[in-house]
């Protein structure tokens, strides 16, 4: 664990990097990288993306008995790609099978991963073996198939290591969004695929990231699923790094929490120097005596690992949560969020205030496909809207706008207006009410505090 000036951020290993490419190897002669983990007792197994020369990508093997050291690691891969849709279609494209994360259940590990032929757009795979086929190197793997849908560029998947109310939670990556979805089995039979909604957007501003996904599967605690997450930053060079958010035990749609800055960045010349620059990607982790072991890409070229003691990240997770005013909101009834008197249900969605004072009022309002709301004038009130989900056309006095995620409007006082649920989905945005106009890195505050959160 370090710690600067009261920040928990990972630690990253003196023995870093503890996976390098072997050139002796050709199927890892280009770069090991992006490793899943599966613990069993105190031993993390690793399996590793493996890349040869010609950016086939396959699925390597080593142990660690203490977290850091490698103890064993194998000389042929344990998987490799073996149906159509993970083998190469195109010479001098990547193709293969990318980025595992596994998550143990009962006695078999599920090994979610994205396949991908070189031409068409990256889907989810799925695959498993016993745990004691696992432990006695003998590769019995099941047939992979294919959980997500075509022609959609979706990545990024685990499935939760346990059921929740009865189904499977699994997390995945469309677009720029993490997503989730609850399964009744894990057979994803050819017409049963992934879909859900989405769980957590990138977050606006600078310093937040364009895109987000998960690293590994959510691990229990006592606090609630702790999530770790990689985003893009915004800024030039578009570095990766890695944040934490902690899921409802119970309704892991719920967001409780968000780290408020990366916990993790590139810094070191193996993080910034590889295939990609400016890269830290984690797909796993491992708690081993209290200590939490994160492994992790290296600018795709190299396996690293950070630390931290899990329960200061627990502690930092839980500060994040009593500043953050969305935080056990249907727990308690106070002035952060009340329905409103005759609006509580309307045939469009939900209008709901979520915080009063200092002047302005926050309000999230969802509007459900094809409906539409109108405002009369407001002689002394400018508005602000951030669209969080969904598609819009606005009406500003007969002006008409095409909205979508991550926009902003902002709407001057004495003007009519409208706007419409112009998707399939429900509209969700955030509005913030106020007698004059107020800045906009106020309003980009107040959308992420009330409505990128969870939402």
């Amino acid at each position: 664990m370090k710690k600067k000036e009261n920040i928990v951020v990972l630690h990253r290993s003196e023995e870093n990097p503890i996976l390098q490419p072997n050139p002796g190897h050709p199927w890892e002669s280009k770069a090991v990288f992006n490793p899943g983990v599966c613990q069993i007792g105190g031993d993390a197994h690793l399996f590793y993306r493996a890349m040869s020369d010609d950016d086939t990508s396959v699925i390597g093997y080593a142990l660690t008995r203490d977290g850091v050291h490698i103890h064993d690691r194998l000389p042929d891969p344990v998987y490799v790609p073996r149906e159509a849709f993970e083998k190469k279609l195109k010479s001098g494209t990547g193709s293969g099978c990318e980025d595992p994360r596994l998550t143990r259940i009962g006695d078999t590990m599920y090994m979610c991963y994205t396949a991908y032929d070189g031409v068409h757009p990256p889907r989810i795979a799925l695959t498993s073996i016993l745990i004691d086929d696992m432990l006695a190197k003998r590769w019995n793997w099941s047939k992979p198939r294919l959980i997500s849908p075509p022609g959609v560029d979706d990545k990024d998947a685990a499935i939760f290591p346990e059921k929740i109310n009865g189904k499977y939670a699994v997390l995945h990556r469309i677009g720029i969004s993490i997503w989730i979805d609850f399964v009744d089995d894990l057979t994803f039979k050819p017409k049963q695929l992934l879909g859900g909604r989405i769980l957590m957007n990138p977050r606006t501003g600078s310093s937040h990231s364009q895109k987000i996904g998960i690293c590994g599967p959510p691990m229990k605690t006592a606090d609630g699923w702790l999530l770790l997450y990689h985003g893009i930053s915004r800024r030039k060079d578009r570095h990766y790094d890695v944040r934490a958010a902690l899921l409802d035990l119970n309704d892991p749609t719920r967001v409780l929490a968000r780290t408020s800055y990366p916990i993790f960045e590139p810094e070191t010349p193996y993080e910034r120097n590889g295939l990609v620059a400016n890269v830290v990607f984690p797909c796993g982790s491992a708690v081993i005596n209290g200590t939490l072991y994160v492994y992790y890409g290296g600018a795709d070229k190299v396996v690293g690992v950070a630390c931290v003691e899990l329960e200061q990240l627990s502690e930092l997770l839980r500060s994040e949560s009593i500043r953050q005013p969305y935080i056990d909101i249907p727990k308690q009834k106070s002035r952060r969020e009340t329905k409103q008197p005759n609006h509580e249900v309307r045939p469009w969605g939900e209008y709901t205030v979520l915080d009063r004072g200092d002047g302005f009022q926050v309000k999230r309002i969802t509007i459900h496909p094809g409906q539409e709301i109108s405002y009369q004038f407001h002689h002394h009130r400018s508005e602000h809207w951030t669209i969080v989900s969904g598609k819009a056309r606005i009406d500003i006095n007969d002006h008409l706008e095409e909205k979508k995620s991550e926009d902003m409007i902002s709407i001057p006082s004495g003007v009519k207006h409208r706007i419409k649920n112009i998707g399939d989905a429900d509209l969700i945005f955030i509005e913030v009410q106020n007698g004059t106009n107020i800045d906009e890195g106020d309003v980009e505050r107040l959308s992420d505090d009330y409505g990128r959160i969870g939402h």
